[in-house]
């Protein structure tokens, strides 16, 4: 009968498995939830979006007024833990380019009575190096020192969480690179970039690449059925993208100074949707707590 089937299918060994990653995976959301639920951490992070993004959840701008306002109610709050008030304090320097305008800063140290320490972080941020601030003219890079700037604005990815709209930069270089419309302004050659005329005949340039492209597509598929029997059975995600078909030149992003889970994220994310190999390396992998304990050296 049925009952009995049941019970032969749940003590076979495979079903058994899958129980025991189900459980697992069940009980680390719990843990999760309990951390962000007991943190407060919900007001905090829509207060980080709003000053990330420049944008309330409805896609309304947001103004200086109402990202301080929203800061000052956060830092005056109890319930918050001192590190996530420290961090969305610093967040909200970087954003709105307070940096430099110490006694405001002062006030807002003391309003959110975080210690010497945390303080010798607000410090440490005025000598991290250029702030992240946009230029107004388009002529030169991104990064160019120019007199007259705004704050740095990350992108917005509409169809997200309101607790985490904000798209890292990393990830706009990378759909750049793979658009063919990455600024070189920003991005410098190296070494020498590819010429337009080149001296051989197009018939060895076409060679060429049908060359390459075989050897990438035999690599590629050798790769493939490899990945696809080591992952099956461990990383649900990783067993995912052995399933993609990828094809055309793999593109390398590294972040020096270390990068964050979410840019390593944006990298699984530009892989599934434009079916190419992006690999992302850095020189650490950042934590929030690394990042703060950097700047209170630095003050």
């Amino acid at each position: 009968d049925i009952k009995k089937m049941q019970e032969m299918v749940r003590s076979m060994p495979q079903y058994q498995r899958k129980m025991d990653k189900f459980s697992l995976h069940i009980g680390i959301s719990e843990k999760l939830w309990e951390i962000y639920r007991d943190a407060h951490l919900e007001p905090v992070a829509l207060a980080e979006q709003l000053m990330a993004t420049g944008e309330h959840p409805d896609g309304g701008k947001a103004s200086e007024k109402e990202a301080k306002k929203e800061l000052e109610k956060c830092l005056q709050d109890a319930r918050f833990r001192s590190q996530d008030k420290l961090r969305l304090l610093l967040l909200y320097l970087i954003s709105q380019g307070k940096v430099n305008e110490v006694e405001d800063n002062k006030e807002l140290v003391w309003m959110a009575n975080l210690g010497h320490q945390e303080e010798q972080a607000v410090v440490g941020l005025q000598y991290f190096g250029a702030p992240l601030e946009m230029e107004d003219s388009k002529k030169k890079g991104l990064f160019s020192r120019t007199k007259k700037k705004k704050p740095f604005r990350g992108g917005v990815n509409k169809d997200a969480y309101d607790v985490s709209r904000y798209l890292p930069a990393v990830k706009a270089v990378g759909e750049a690179e793979l658009n063919g419309k990455l600024n070189l302004a920003d991005f410098p050659y190296t070494k020498e970039p590819p010429s337009s005329n080149a001296t051989s005949s197009s018939k060895d340039t076409s060679q060429s690449q049908s060359i390459g492209r075989s050897l990438r597509g035999a690599r590629s598929h050798f790769m493939s059925s490899k990945l696809s029997s080591a992952t099956s059975a461990s990383n649900p995600a990783e067993s995912e993208l052995s399933k993609l078909q990828l094809s055309g030149p793999r593109v390398i992003l590294f972040v020096a100074g270390g990068a964050t889970l979410s840019e390593v994220r944006s990298a699984y994310e530009l892989m599934r949707e434009y079916k190419r190999e992006v690999i992302i390396g850095a020189t650490r992998i950042l934590m929030p707590h690394d990042y703060v304990e950097a700047l209170v050296g630095l003050g």
